[in-house]
């Protein structure tokens, strides 16, 4: 199965991912809305092609660029779509343009922590708050 992985940040989702070495999963692209963080690295090193696909570059619509998103991993002829720390919320364009499937590793138990703001340390400490 040809997956692709979207990250914003460190990488230590796409680390497990790659140290699984699971059977049948090929990564092959990965895909970033910021330009300069360590899950690149990480992908690069894996020798997996990536693509920063940044809100500016879209003049700030959202829409077009994950439109374009989608259309970068229909192009790469991706099935499974994983979001491995992804930080943004995906509009409809983004399932107009890609017809594959998606996941999203979330940080915390669903619905209990989950919701508009509910990224990075905002997570922890509504779990710390319960």
């Amino acid at each position: 199965m040809r997956l692709g992985v979207l990250i914003s940040g460190r990488g230590s989702n796409l680390e497990a991912v790659l140290a699984a070495d699971l059977p049948g999963i090929e990564p092959v692209l990965v895909v970033s809305n910021r330009p300069a963080v360590r899950a690149l690295e990480v992908a690069a090193s894996a020798g997996v092609p990536i693509r920063v696909l940044r809100l500016g570059d879209f003049g700030g619509d959202a829409s077009a660029r994950d439109a374009a998103i989608g259309a970068a991993l229909e192009g790469a002829r991706i099935e499974l779509a994983l979001l491995a720390g992804y930080d943004q919320l995906l509009r409809p364009s983004y399932f107009t343009a890609f017809s594959g499937r998606t996941i999203n590793i979330h940080p915390s138990l669903l619905p209990a922590h989950g919701g508009a703001g509910m990224v990075g340390l905002a997570v922890h400490r509504s779990v710390l708050a319960a």
